[in-house]
């Protein structure tokens, strides 16, 4: 165990092996947990300087924390990567960043398709295992990332060095995305719908409602009081499965939902 950790403090980045289950059951190669038998998965760690308090906020060596101003201490921290399917960001100022957006295509704004949103305190949105988005050749990743200053620190320079990583997954199953601009869509064939992103010109109530075949109705998001302040992406804890000929409405156009066709 110290051998371990001296070998992530030295070097600028380490693979190691840990259990999913017991991560203090650690190795530098490949095996079986000696607790529970499970396959230890490999991770990679970089050292980084982070406050103490607020792990959260990274910087460079001498830089103090943005929020409690306590020197950051070297520690060592797990990488994490943004993708359609596994995402994160790293926000390394958040005094002031408000949200992120990462969206396929040359603006988040121009209504171009929404991968994932990251709010303060939340992880970035996650689809299900063994789905991902398709970046064709080419393809543009626009990263909106929206400042707002509390009145601490109105009238200050401030700096952000927030982090974004990618990952590629080519054996995930493909979503899809529809983007709905105020006309209602009817189902061409069974969808299991995984996830919504409200219009982000929406303000006030938002619902996303689906029509069935035999005429009942039910809403599949609905909030009383959307606030476009805060962009989020919803993804729906297990895929709701719509049938052929249902027909999909919402009250705000430029709305994305993600979704794969249904297997029997």
């Amino acid at each position: 165990m110290f051998l371990l950790l001296w070998l992530l403090l030295t070097f600028q980045e380490t693979e190691v092996w840990l259990c999913p289950v017991h991560r203090d059951v650690q190795s530098v190669e490949s095996g079986q947990c000696n607790i529970c038998d499970r396959n230890l998965e490999k991770r990679r760690f970089v050292p980084v300087w982070s406050c103490p308090m607020h792990s959260e906020v990274t910087g460079e060596e001498g830089e103090a924390c943005s929020i409690c101003n306590m020197a950051l201490a070297r520690t060592t921290q797990e990488i994490q990567w943004l993708c359609p399917r596994h995402s994160d960001v790293r926000a390394d100022n958040i005094a002031m960043v408000r949200d992120v957006t990462i969206s396929i295509g040359d603006s988040c704004v121009a209504g171009t398709r929404p991968v994932a949103t990251w709010l303060p305190g939340q992880r970035l949105s996650v689809l299900p295992d063994g789905l991902a988005e398709e970046l064709p050749a080419g393809a543009t990743l626009a990263v909106d990332v929206h400042y707002r200053k509390t009145w601490r620190d109105d009238g200050k320079a401030m700096t952000d060095k927030s982090r974004l990583g990618l990952y590629f997954e080519p054996d995930a199953a493909t979503v899809s995305s529809l983007r709905m601009d105020g006309e209602d869509y009817e189902l061409p064939t069974d969808f299991m719908v995984l996830a919504v992103y409200p219009s982000p010109t929406a303000n006030g109530p938002f619902e996303l409602e689906a029509r069935y075949p035999d005429g009942h109705r039910a809403p599949l998001i609905r909030i009383r009081d959307f606030d476009r302040a805060w962009k989020a992406k919803y993804v729906f804890v297990r895929p709701l499965r719509l049938p052929r000929g249902s027909v999909l409405s919402t009250s705000s156009p430029a709305t994305w939902v993600d979704y794969i066709p249904a297997s029997d």
